[in-house]
């Protein structure tokens, strides 16, 4: 019996770096179910970890981090949204990666794993950060 479409699973952790490993923990179990091959696990783990880390470091007030994974009939999609205001700058052209700062890397990594990544700003002064893996075509 397969999964039905657009299923969505919703983690929310405090801005503390030390709840983004419960993340990783539950991406990998999620990638298994979807019967990702390994390394596109490991890539959406690392991947997420960055965004999870940018909004940790950006995130204010009691906000925290959500995290939202979507299965859709054709890719898992991720959506990282936190309530501060530091990602919003990375908005726009990514520079060649000789240019990118210590803090630019990890979206650099986002993109270099991810099959998309789009960052946008949230109602009252946050970040979204969607990041979207297809699914394996043998499933």
């Amino acid at each position: 019996m397969s999964a039905p479409p657009d299923t969505t699973v919703e983690i929310r952790i405090p801005s503390d770096a030390e709840y983004i490993r419960i993340v990783r923990l539950a991406l990998a179990g999620l990638g298994a179910r979807l019967k990702f091959p390994y390394d596109d696990i490991e890539d959406i783990k690392l991947a997420v970890s960055e965004a999870c880390n940018n909004a940790v470091l950006h995130a204010t007030g009691a906000g925290g981090v959500v995290v939202r994974c979507t299965q859709t009939p054709d890719s898992l999609e991720i959506e990282v949204r936190d309530q501060g205001a530091g990602l919003s700058a990375a908005l726009g052209a990514r520079p060649p990666a000789e240019e990118l700062s210590e803090n630019g890397l990890g979206l650099f990594l986002m993109q270099a794993l991810m099959d998309e990544v789009a960052l946008e700003p949230t109602e009252g002064g946050g970040t979204r950060v969607n990041l979207r893996k297809r699914l394996p075509r043998c499933l």
